[in-house]
């Protein structure tokens, strides 16, 4: 993705939109922006409706995913932005006044860039539904759910594939992973909650769901689009190993909550694997939730704001980015986000605009029942190459090679190997004291790395 230059012609479509907004600016309702979590909200004004998928607050950056509708629900396009362009003046009212107020950003922030992306309908997505089908659902909700769920089926692009799971205490699929959309329509049925078990297996019908999406051509986006009104109870799998294996897979999964107020292991669900979660309490919000999701992959805004350092977002689950992060030309700030939260430590003020230093927990553990060595750093790191393909990563030498302190290059190398990153990708590089002035002592039972794209 890059910015977009706006043409003539779209600027004065744009300006269009951005007099709409600004005539009904001070009568707008707030949204309650987010300040860690990923949690989707929206707003409505003059005709033109605002939706934040998710805003994810940093020491020193914001990062937010939004949608932008007309009245009647067709995505906005033109609305690229850099704060640094003075010939984008006439799209900075909406989104320095409007949005990044919404977002929480700083008054005083560094500067904005504001990127579009729109995926021709030519590329294929492979989209599983994962459908709470338990009793606390009860039948009239069950229903409008499906209903949504068949209007996004019947807006699908031909080149994409669909999957549905339905889940109780036991999992079932309705609908195997197919690229024909009349027969998946017909196999899906509408018809409220027929199965009385009670139990919620969240895990087990997204471990499911992504066994199916495993069968989609190399060309085909993996995503998962989750709903439920309860936490898992009934799961023969754990959180963790969900993540995992979306994470093995290349798959992205996005959570819809109804009523529920304990979201944190949906939340980490959703980060850890590059989604999102939608929070609703509205019964007839439902109605378009699935159509507005399957729309939200296709296009879209990203929003990346550099600010001061703010102390009172530290700590409080965000990553915390390197001291230098709010420079303007910091293209390894976009990898951040990606990274995991578990197992991998960004090294402050041993970064710059095009290298990320960062230190991987090198334990690794055996999975029960089979002959696999997991390490949750290295998972991550894999999952975020294999989305990012530019990136290298330069595994670094201990300082003092010796009998406590082994060069780990070939285990790293083949660990990332198996976890699908291509072997010209991951390279030897100096001693730790050479390439960041420093010694393995600080950072005992981590092997550091550099990070840089080609």
């Amino acid at each position: 993705m890059g910015i977009v230059t706006v043409r003539k012609g779209v600027m004065r479509r744009s300006v269009r939109v951005l007099a709409a907004v600004k005539a009904a600016a001070l009568t707008m309702v707030p949204i309650l922006a987010q300040p860690v979590d990923s949690v989707s909200t929206h707003r409505t004004s003059g005709g033109v409706s605002v939706v934040v998928r998710s805003n994810r607050h940093y020491t020193d950056s914001t990062i937010a995913e939004v949608a932008v509708h007309d009245w009647t629900g067709q995505s906005v396009h033109g609305l690229a932005w850099d704060s640094r362009r003075p010939e984008q003046a006439d799209l900075s009212s909406f989104w320095r006044d409007t949005i990044l107020q919404t977002l929480g950003v700083p008054v005083d922030y560094d500067s904005c860039s504001v990127v579009e992306h729109h995926i021709p309908r030519s590329t294929g997505f492979a989209v599983g539904f994962v459908l709470d089908h338990s009793p606390s659902m009860t039948t009239p909700r069950a229903i409008r759910m499906q209903r949504a769920v068949h209007a996004a089926i019947r807006r699908m692009a031909p080149a994409d594939a669909v999957t549905v799971v339905k889940f109780t205490a036991a999992v079932r699929v309705e609908v195997p992973l197919m690229t024909d959309k009349p027969t998946a329509l017909e196999t899906f049925k509408i018809n409220g909650i027929n199965v009385r078990q009670d139990g919620t297996a969240i895990y087990d019908g997204i471990l499911r769901a992504l066994q199916e999406v495993d069968r989609a051509v190399n060309t085909q986006r993996r995503v998962l689009l989750v709903f439920t009104d309860g936490e898992d109870n009934a799961s023969t799998v754990t959180l963790d190993s969900t993540i995992n294996a979306a994470r093995q897979r290349n798959t992205v999964i996005h959570v819809i909550t109804y009523g529920m107020t304990e979201q944190r292991d949906i939340s980490r669900l959703a980060s850890e694997t590059g989604g999102s979660v939608h929070a609703l309490f509205d019964v007839y919000a439902i109605d378009s939730i699935f159509l507005d999701k399957y729309e939200g992959l296709r296009s879209g805004y990203t929003v990346r704001v550099w600010h001061r350092p703010q102390d009172d977002v530290e700590g409080r689950g965000a990553i915390t980015t390197m001291e230098t992060a709010h420079r303007r030309d910091l293209s390894a700030l976009d990898l951040v986000p990606m990274l995991p939260t578990i197992g991998v430590e960004i090294l402050q003020g041993h970064s710059d605009a095009h290298t990320l230093a960062i230190a991987v927990a090198a334990d690794t553990w055996q999975r029960s029942g089979s002959d696999e060595l997991v390490n949750e750093g290295l998972t991550g790191l894999a999952w975020m190459m294999r989305r990012t393909p530019d990136v290298v990563v330069e595994v670094l030498q201990p300082a003092s090679p010796g009998m406590e302190s082994i060069d780990p290059f070939d285990r790293i190398r083949i660990l990332l190997i198996q976890a699908g990153v291509a072997p010209h990708r991951v390279i030897r590089g100096a001693t730790t004291d050479e390439r960041l002035g420093i010694n393995n002592d600080a950072h005992y039972g981590s092997v550091l790395m550099m990070l840089y794209r080609q």
